[in-house]
């Protein structure tokens, strides 16, 4: 057996199918209660299920996708989020890599709505080449700034995403630790464990 599993984790259940590829048939479709307190134990339970049901050697691959997460972002009801990056690459956030969609040619084109504002994002003293190299060493004072700015004005959340952190995600290590010294309850996503690619 050969399953590929696919989770889908919603505000208020989970859905789970199995698809063997062996058979090229659904061999599962179920539904759990979402418990935001405790997503570990939902995901215990099916992989308990799943095991005791198929094997514990049968599930080649899981995806996993997030309709909570999909009508935050639609909805705009997220957590207030703040960003820290590279000096000098600030607006990256906002140009992003150029995709346009249908409106390629269009230079009067909407932008789009951006899910934090500009003063929600610091630039730190800090760069990493492509290829891993230190160029200029992080500036930990430009750090502890940033953060207890975020801090005061009611940030839940921060990303940290330096350029090139793929290559060597030192700068942001060392930035998470500060920012776990000065505030261990906002929520911390580091672009290298997110996406470690350019």
């Amino acid at each position: 057996m050969n399953l590929r599993v696919g989770i889908d984790v919603g505000g208020t259940f989970t859905d789970v199918t199995a698809f063997d590829e062996d058979r090229r048939e659904l061999v599962a479709v179920r539904k759990y209660l979402s418990d935001a307190t405790q997503p570990a134990a939902v995901m215990e339970s099916i992989t308990a299920e799943l095991a005791s049901d198929f094997g514990a050697d049968a599930v080649s691959l899981v995806l996993h996708g997030s309709t909570a997460a999909l009508n935050t972002l639609l909805e705009g009801k997220g957590v207030r989020v703040g960003l820290l990056t590279t000096r000098g690459f600030r607006d990256v956030y906002e140009i992003g890599r150029q995709w346009r969609g249908e409106h390629v040619f269009d230079i009067f084109a909407p932008a789009p709505k951006m899910l934090l504002t500009r003063d929600r994002i610091f630039e730190i003293r800090e760069r990493v080449g492509a290829r891993g190299e230190i160029i200029e060493p992080l500036v930990a004072e430009d750090v502890r700034l940033a953060v207890s700015k975020l801090a005061a004005c009611g940030i839940e959340a921060v990303a940290v995403c330096f350029l090139f952190a793929y290559a060597n995600p030192a700068h942001e290590k060392a930035a998470a630790e500060i920012i776990r010294t000065i505030a261990p309850d906002l929520y911390l996503s580091l672009s290298h464990e997110v996406n470690p690619e350019w």
